[in-house]
């Protein structure tokens, strides 16, 4: 019975989550103002600090990745990378990689993409016309949640904005590095926890 409802308890959390990356990468563009350009823009926030870590372990929740229509962002290769990536940050402050059963705080991602269009509007005073540009780009996001493992309570999370520009696995590799890395640069060490 604990179990289930702990699934259940999960599941909503997860539901939750799901909801407010999709709001966030709709509203990106607007708020950030990136249009068309490679501009990635990164945030992190400590959501609720409180003593949770002793032994500075975690362990893999939940990933999620973007539909079928963005092939580019499928695959293990991706998945991977962002276990790389996480691993060696959290490694860097001093936490392990244990068993689910074990960890003391849980690591989710959330990868979600959409198509966006921009119409650039430009007037030119010599010939006195308008001329109209349309721009369509994907837009991507990534999103870390660290969850304390006992009551799945949010603890930190970081996001990440920005276009995809090219769909070869080494470019996007080498973007999810960079989101992640500029992530955890100001990441509060499991002592703040």
């Amino acid at each position: 019975m604990y179990d289930d409802r702990r699934v259940q308890r999960r599941d909503g959390i997860r539901a939750r989550q799901a909801r407010i990356v999709t709001r966030l990468l709709v509203s990106a563009p607007l708020l950030l103002g990136l249009g068309a350009c490679s501009t990635m823009n990164v945030h992190s926030e400590l959501i609720q600090p409180g003593p949770i870590s002793q032994n500075g372990t975690y362990a893999w929740g939940q990933g999620t990745l973007p539909g079928d229509d963005y092939p580019a962002l499928q695959g293990d290769f991706v998945e991977q990378t962002i276990h790389d990536a996480v691993d060696a940050a959290l490694g860097g402050h001093g936490f392990n990689l244990v068993p689910a059963t074990d960890a003391e705080v849980l690591v989710d991602f959330h990868m979600v993409a959409s198509e966006q269009y921009e119409t650039i509007t430009s007037y030119h005073e010599e010939t006195r016309t308008e001329q109209k540009r349309e721009y369509t780009y994907t837009q991507g996001a990534l999103v870390i949640d660290i969850l304390r493992a006992s009551d799945d309570a949010l603890l930190w999370r970081g996001t990440a904005f920005g276009v995809v520009e090219r769909q070869e696995p080494a470019w996007i590799r080498n973007r999810i590095r960079e989101a992640v890395t500029k992530m955890f640069a100001d990441f509060p060490g499991r002592d703040v926890f």
